[in-house]
């Protein structure tokens, strides 16, 4: 990513006129822990500058596609140029509406996939342990914020300001094609499935591998009747928090917005659900946390004079939504919440153009504490049925 003096100048001024010497630039790379991110590579862009004759120091976050060769088969998929609409078409739309930022200000990009964002670490915001999951005040407030954001973004799209790219994730065209990449991981998932879970689980699901990605596609594109821009990859990998002195949670921005898709809020809930929420506070708190973001969306639409939802209209999607429930629980959870003595690390795995080396992936399937969630997931769904 190349970013000029005279580009650093203007931002560290906000776009003022002013005389501003860059004394110093470095770069810090791997800013996150391996396991964090998969398909972009975060580093921070320190800088020390003079003005008015005093020295100050800023930092930034860079956000550029990653080298290793996954880079290519996600610029295929749209997943860079999604990122850089969302920030400067939706959620700048969103700052001029609510006055609030929920995510980190974009000062720059480059080529529409390289991104120069607020360092938000110097506001106090963190990323939790991936591992650990969310607990109940987390979750609440991750909830609270997403509930704005989803209205919001009905607002936008009745001033046509969501742009007509949310409507499909290019990938979920190809899950019929065996050659695709996409595919290949996910039918890998599945065989992952069978050969590290418990006989007398998988039998209840034989006909899983044959009509899971199948019933993944179509359920992503049936025609729900209540659609928000959903933030598509919403996972506590991608919220960070901020805590009071005391240690109780503040304030929550999302990051990372490749996968932003326009469909049922459903979306969101399920991954969320299964991904970043505990388990014991799914099945005691989820109702409540449910009527936590179902008021909190109709309290904003109602200002936004943008009608209503009902709480029953969301369930039933989390209900018609299970496949893709299964599928997160299958491809999803393991990468994000492999161990961290040995995590997932695509840097480290060989992938060709239309090949991977899965026997270098696969160890986070067998991993311990991902069997262990994915058994508790797996009973509540035999119970259940559903989410």
């Amino acid at each position: 990513m190349h970013i000029t003096e005279d580009i650093l100048c203007r931002i560290l001024n906000n776009d003022k006129p002013s005389k501003i010497s860059i004394l110093n630039r470095y770069i810090k790379n791997d800013i996150v822990d391996v396991g964090d991110s998969h398909t972009s590579e975060l580093s921070r862009l320190h800088v020390v500058y003079q003005k008015k004759n005093r020295i100050f120091n800023r930092t930034f976050v860079l956000k550029v596609p990653s080298a290793h060769p996954l880079y290519k088969i996600a610029l295929n998929y749209g997943i860079y140029s999604r990122e850089y609409l969302v920030y400067t078409r939706v959620l700048e739309e969103m700052y001029k509406l609510d006055g609030d930022r929920m995510s980190p200000r974009l000062y720059y990009a480059d080529n529409k996939d390289s991104l120069l964002l607020k360092d938000l670490s110097l506001s106090g915001y963190k990323l939790e342990d991936r591992t650990k999951q969310l607990d109940f005040d987390q979750c609440t407030l991750a909830l609270k914020t997403l509930a704005k954001f989803h209205a919001l973004s009905i607002k936008l799209k009745q001033s046509s300001k969501i742009p007509s790219e949310m409507e499909q994730l290019t990938w979920m065209k190809r899950l019929r094609d065996p050659d695709d990449m996409v595919y290949a991981l996910l039918n890998n998932s599945a065989n992952q499935f069978y050969i590290n879970m418990d006989p007398h689980i998988t039998k209840q699901f034989p006909s899983m591998k044959d009509t899971a990605m199948t019933s993944y596609r179509d359920i992503l594109h049936e025609n729900f009747s209540f659609c928000v821009l959903n933030h598509g990859d919403f996972w506590n990998g991608n919220i960070m928090f901020k805590f009071d002195k005391y240690g109780n949670v503040k304030k929550v921005k999302f990051v990372d917005f490749q996968q932003s898709l326009w469909t049922s809020p459903a979306y969101d809930m399920l991954q969320f659900v299964i991904c970043s929420m505990q388990f014991d506070v799914y099945v005691n708190y989820f109702d409540i946390l449910l009527d936590t973001y179902v008021t909190t969306l109709n309290r904003i639409l109602k200002h936004l004079r943008c009608g209503q939802c009902d709480k029953e209209t969301i369930k039933n999607d989390m209900k018609k939504m299970s496949p893709f429930g299964f599928m997160v629980l299958l491809c999803l959870l393991p990468e994000f919440i492999s161990s961290r003595e040995d995590p997932l690390d695509y840097r480290l795995v060989p992938i060709g153009e239309k090949s991977i080396n899965f026997e270098a992936l696969n160890k986070i399937y067998a991993n311990e504490l991902y069997l262990e969630v994915l058994k508790k997931w797996l009973q509540r769904y035999i119970e259940k049925g559903h989410f």
